[in-house]
């Protein structure tokens, strides 16, 4: 019986329930869109074009041989840092000139807010060119000019998740509920 009874306050301790609201660890897929939301670019190439949130850039963003993306998602905000060879270039017009993140898995992204962070300097990038779904994340920089150096950072915010127990007082519930069958076991004993 004591051995149950410890094997069951480490199971509770260490596999105590834990909360998750951002990013990280959702599984994603990029894919550049022009001149809408409706035709991929055959001219952008993502490579990895599917990835795993997690430290560290996630995937790469090659249009046209000339510009490329460099995409880091960390668990509230995405980062895109823009190179290029050309000279003064300009994105294109059209509904929709740019990429579009996808999460493949789990459930949704849960995303109820996004801010363009002090740390964007591309010029004319605002809140109005994010786009945002239950599963999808699009940046829209049609007609923006942009040179190599310039950054895209949007700050996600996330619904509130409901706050874990902390497994020290799991634990310490377990201990407190198993007092009165440890009183029961020793007065058994005692009468027989």
């Amino acid at each position: 019986m004591r051995q149950v009874t410890l094997l069951a306050a480490l199971v509770l301790v260490f596999v105590a329930p834990s909360a998750q609201a951002g990013l990280d660890g959702a599984n994603m897929n990029a894919v550049y869109y022009y001149p809408n939301l409706a035709t991929p670019y055959g001219g952008a190439i993502f490579s990895p074009s599917s990835f795993t949130v997690g430290a560290g850039p996630e995937t790469s963003g090659v249009i046209d041989g000339i510009t490329t993306l460099s995409v880091d998602f960390t668990d509230t905000t995405l980062t895109i840092l823009l190179s290029t060879i050309a000279t003064n270039p300009t994105w294109s017009g059209g509904d929709f000139n740019g990429p579009l993140f996808t999460l493949l898995s789990p459930g949704t992204l849960g995303i109820t807010g996004a801010t363009i962070d002090p740390g964007t300097n591309l010029a004319g990038f605002d809140a109005s060119r994010v786009t945002i779904t239950d599963t999808q994340i699009g940046i829209n920089w049609k007609g923006l000019p942009y040179t190599t150096g310039d950054k895209v950072v949007i700050d996600f915010s996330f619904a509130s998740a409901p706050v874990p127990e902390p497994s020290s007082l799991i634990a310490m519930a377990s201990g407190c509920a198993a007092l009165p069958l440890l009183a029961l076991r020793r007065r058994r004993r005692a009468a027989a």
